[in-house]
């Protein structure tokens, strides 16, 4: 089990959470971390300030509920995984650079990661599928599993792919 699966599981119990969709702010306060929503400037998403051990993530309220969630939960990947630096903005990418379609930054890549597992844990995950996968191209299920775990369509298919949940068909 690698560590940001163990850490998630970890704050999960902390919690109490065993259930879709994870309270993402109940596992903020937990660990001393304030939350605040705010209309932010353009393509910022979020933001994570820390300062003598203390730290604060900033979320753009005028994103969808769903971005707002996965922001929350990226920020306090950063947090928890201990990336270095005081300041961290997070933008909602348009146009990527090679070198980002790459995903070479292995801190933005852990905070993806650290997200992902919070938002969807893969125990949840599985419990929720009963042991059966769900084709890529049944759109209705996978926005159906979406919708319970609050995260978005495309999300939850990089996740479902992710955890080898998902069958691509004899089409592709």
């Amino acid at each position: 089990m690698d560590q940001i699966r163990s850490m998630v599981r970890q704050l999960l119990a902390k919690a109490k959470i065993n259930t879709p969709p994870v309270e993402v702010e109940k596992v903020a306060k937990q660990q001393k971390v304030k939350v605040k929503f705010a209309a932010l400037e353009g393509n910022i998403s979020g933001l994570l300030f820390r300062k003598q051990g203390r730290a604060v993530i900033g979320v753009n309220a005028l994103h969808p509920p769903v971005r707002q969630r996965f922001t929350l939960a990226h920020e306090l990947g950063h947090f928890l995984l201990g990336h270095r630096g005081d300041f961290f903005l997070d933008r909602v990418i348009l146009f990527r650079d090679s070198k980002s379609q790459e995903g070479t930054h292995e801190e933005e890549i852990s905070a993806n990661r650290f997200a992902a597992e919070l938002l969807m844990p893969e125990d949840m995950v599985r419990k929720e599928l009963k042991n059966h996968s769900i084709e890529l191209d049944d759109e209705e299920a996978v926005e159906k599993l979406a919708a319970k775990f609050r995260v978005s369509t495309q999300a939850m298919t990089i996740r479902l792919q992710y955890l080898g949940r998902v069958s691509i068909g004899d089409e592709f």
